[in-house]
């Protein structure tokens, strides 16, 4: 990450601390039995890590190049 941009950072930082806060939430639920909204949240945040990995390799790769 020393090689991002401010903007890259920001939106790595915020995208990782929104996507931690829907796990949260998704704990939440989980831990009062609301199991079928816990699946969907816990699976919404799993899949933004899972996007926010492929977008810091395009960041890293954009960065390479210029």
């Amino acid at each position: 990450m020393f090689s991002f941009t401010t903007k890259q950072k920001k939106i790595i930082s915020w995208s990782l601390f929104g996507l931690a806060v829907l796990a949260g939430i998704g704990t939440i639920f989980y831990l009062f039995d609301f199991i079928i909204v816990a699946i969907v949240l816990l699976s919404l945040a799993g899949l933004g890590f899972f996007c926010l990995m492929i977008l810091w390799f395009i960041f890293e790769r954009y960065n390479k190049k210029h």
